[in-house]
């Protein structure tokens, strides 16, 4: 029976991948995110006036 014990073994490394990914969103949920706060000093605060209204998401990029 190895072809069942190849699969039972795959399910298994699905089963610990799925539980390994829900662990680490579980976790990323759970902190906060600086991005997620408007600081009344970001330099690009008004840039979402100056954006063209299409849906979309602006996300400042920082460069130096």
């Amino acid at each position: 029976m190895p072809a069942f014990q190849a699969a039972w073994e795959e399910r298994q490394v699905a089963k610990a991948i799925e539980r390994t990914l829900a662990y680490w969103r579980a976790q990323d949920e759970a902190r906060p995110h600086p991005w997620d706060a408007e600081s009344p000093d970001d330099p690009f605060g008004d840039d979402m006036n100056r954006l063209p209204s299409r849906d979309c998401e602006w996300i400042p990029v920082y460069g130096t």
